[in-house]
């Protein structure tokens, strides 16, 4: 029988082809006490083949990107959003912007490459990759701009495709718009003669002016300028040059090709560190070089995950052979493509279908996802049973290496406290304040520890912000499920960087605080903020004719609970914890200057149950305009769908409370006023001719001592 390494992390660095396919796989066989992570800065992966149908219009985004974050829920993979900055393989780290290294066992790398730069390039084209840049200024140039002429610098597959759908985008909203591809050589280079003759009728067909013999030397505003000094005038300057690896792999220390992409052997795994693994356009076979194409991508799944499996389970890897012809299909234009392999060559509408059949069904296999094994993540690993009292605290070795790693800040305010750690910790008060105090947190409700961390500290910050207080200081109480000692150790470390760096960017300090192994991963934080003798901002404190207004839309409940289902979109997502991560700050220090009468922070009892407490202390009523209340992208969706919150039915019970609930029950954001909220926005009562700015204006204060919605 073969031996097991337990406790192992394996770390996904990138969300290309090869590892999307390898989570599917591990969905449907995954392995016990093996935790998966998978970093990447972009939460949708896009399938390149379908990228051409999607700007010229033939697909929407959904159809042609991988969601990556409901991908790994599926598979029990944590997801981190996070960019990808550098890598110590000695270490085992890797090194990712503004939170702490990540250790892995075993990495495999997927990230892609980005279109070679050219002088004045990166200021005055917009490259092919990274595809969500892509997106973003290409409708700004639709929509801003009637161009009258764009250029593709690149005769690649790539450049070709882009080129075509580019102009099949365009041709009806600009007509007159001039098209040119430039290539320093033939078209299509690495294919057979008769198709590149048959790309070069299709761009005469189509009005695209090709130059086969064009070096460009640099790019310049709205210009060209090649190698024999000639200046091609374009305001439309695209880049489909030969990629290149990103720059922080050359700081590696990985062996590299003159190039600088990874060098593999035939195992994909690094030829310099065995337990780097390297797939897609960032690696180089060294026995088998080939051309850069989805197709290697896909193909090299099946062996990267026999071959994590193996080196975990002590097997023997197996050999990836890449074929030596591959087919390669090209949108030409509206429902027309070219098939290509070697020798091999046609072209029509049924060429088209046969690639959009293909690509439709790629797509489906992430749209269409199996159900995660039960029990095969934060599985307990060492003994079978933990102590508890102070047994289950975390140990002191590991504790000390991650406070030593955080940067401190620190005070006379705080003369005892983690820069000179004792029994507890001791705050002197300036002179005429009051101490404001609260506690907040809760069970992880995301697999990121570090952004978890971050939202859970400005959750338990807005208590401070709602009553108008300075925030001073912190305790954290952390508790971690017991696991292996070197995965433990990450998740601690990656859940106080998070949380220390938020306090920080309050001005705060973290004195203190208690660690312990549980069931589940939790923190919680005690506050500290002082305040002018009598001045905090209360729940009470509302006048009639007050305008009521929220500084954060609402929806976190149900988007989190649709999540646990696997029916969120990770856009929706995305949006929502970057919201979640916001400060309640900005908005109190707003409020203060326009002179609210009370305001409190909307969490778990949602909106209405929060308007009732500050209606009950300031024995007043208030009326809601339903239409108004703000919700995040995907909230009214996941509450059409009857998705809420475990905690949304006993807030339902605040509808007692309304006049007219009968008449809106049918509304779409009805269900909102119940929808508890995580970090959520601070509620305020403003003066009637206060300037609301950004705040949203949601109701007006009544004197009728009832709540009654619009």
């Amino acid at each position: 029988m073969n031996s097991f390494k337990t406790g192992s992390h394996i770390v996904l660095a990138g969300g290309g082809h090869t590892h999307a396919l390898f989570l599917r796989a591990w969905a449907m066989q995954p392995l016990a006490h093996v935790q998966l992570t998978v970093v990447s800065e972009q939460w949708y992966s896009p399938y390149s083949g379908m990228l051409p149908g999607l700007l010229a219009g033939d697909y929407v985004v959904d159809d042609t990107h991988v969601d990556l974050a409901r991908l790994c829920q599926a598979t029990g993979a944590v997801f981190i959003p996070a960019r990808i900055t550098g890598l110590d393989p000695d270490r085992q780290q890797l090194l990712l912007a503004e939170r702490p290294p990540l250790q892995y066992d075993y990495l495999s790398i997927n990230t892609g490459i980005t279109p070679t730069a050219l002088p004045g390039s990166d200021q005055h084209a917009l490259a092919l990759k990274p595809v969500s840049t892509l997106l973003q200024r290409w409708s700004s140039l639709r929509l801003a701009l009637q161009p009258a002429h764009i250029a593709m610098i690149g005769g690649g597959a790539a450049g070709v495709e882009m080129i075509i759908a580019i102009r099949d985008a365009l041709i009806d909203q600009s007509p007159d718009t001039r098209y040119s591809l430039l290539s320093a050589g033939p078209v299509l280079q690495g294919h057979s003669l008769a198709v590149q003759q048959r790309a070069r009728r299709v761009l005469q067909q189509a009005n695209i002016h090709l130059d086969e013999q064009c070096r460009v030397q640099r790019i310049e505003a709205n210009a060209i300028i090649d190698e024999q000094g000639r200046r091609i005038e374009a305001d439309g300057i695209f880049l489909a040059t030969p990629g290149m690896a990103p720059a922080w792999i050359k700081s590696t220390g990985l062996a590299t090709t003159v190039d600088g992409f990874i060098a593999v052997n035939d195992y994909l795994q690094s030829t310099s560190h065995p337990n780097v693994f390297a797939v897609g356009d960032i690696a180089v076979q060294l026995k088998h070089p080939r051309p850069r194409a989805g197709v290697f991508a896909v193909r090299q799944a099946k062996p990267l995950f026999h071959n994590l499996r193996a080196v975990l389970q002590q097997r023997s890897l197996i050999a990836y052979a890449p074929q030596k012809q591959f087919l390669s299909l090209l949108r030409c234009g509206q429902h027309d493509a070219i098939a290509s392999r070697g020798a091999f060559h046609a072209q029509g509408h049924w060429v088209w279908r046969w690639k959009d059949r293909i690509d439709r069904r790629f797509m489906a296999m992430f749209n269409n996802l199996p159900a995660m094994k039960p029990g095969m993540r934060h599985e307990v690993t060492g003994a079978a049973m933990r102590c508890g009292g102070c047994g289950a605290k975390v140990g002191k070795t590991m504790l000390d290496d991650v406070l030593h790693e955080l940067k401190l800040v620190c005070d006379t305010s705080t003369p005892i406290g983690l820069q000179h750690p004792d029994d507890a910790a001791v705050i002197t008060p300036p002179a005429n304040m009051q101490l404001v105090q609260s506690v907040d947190g809760f069970r992880a409700f995301i697999d990121d520890p570090y952004t978890f961390a971050v939202i859970t500290a400005q959750h338990a910050i807005s208590d401070l912000h709602a009553m108008g207080a300075t925030p001073h200081s912190a305790l954290a109480f952390v508790t971690l499920p017991h696991s292996h000692p070197v995965t433990m150790e990450n998740t601690l470390r990656q859940i106080m960087a998070g949380a220390s760096r938020t306090l920080q960017q309050e001005g705060m300090q973290l004195i203190g605080g208690h660690t312990a192994e549980g069931a589940e991963l939790s923190l919680s934080l005690t506050v500290n903020g002082f305040i002018a003798a009598n001045t905090a901002l209360t729940k009470g404190g509302m006048r009639e004719g007050d305008v009521l207004v929220l500084s954060k839309p609402l929806g976190t409940g149900t988007l989190f609970a649709a999540r646990m289902h696997q029916q969120a979109r990770g856009a929706w997502i995305e949006h929502a914890l970057d919201i979640m991560q916001q400060s309640n700050g900005p908005a109190a220090r707003r409020l203060r200057e326009r002179g609210a009468h009370a305001a409190t922070d909307v969490t778990g009892f949602g909106l209405l149950g929060h308007l009732l407490e500050m209606c009950a202390a300031s024995d007043c009523g208030a009326t809601l305009v339903l239409d108004q209340l703000p919700a995040l992208p995907g909230a009214l969706d996941c509450l059409a769908a009857g998705i809420e919150s475990t905690l949304a039915p006993e807030n339902r019970r605040f509808a007692d409370r309304l006049i007219n609930a009968a008449d809106f029950s049918a509304h779409p954001k009805f269900a909102l006023l119940f929808d508890p909220q995580t970090s959520g926005g601070l509620l305020a009562a403003l003066p009637a001719d206060s300037d609301t700015g950004e705040l949203t204006v949601i109701g007006t204060v009544t004197a009728s001592r009832t709540i009654t919605l619009q």
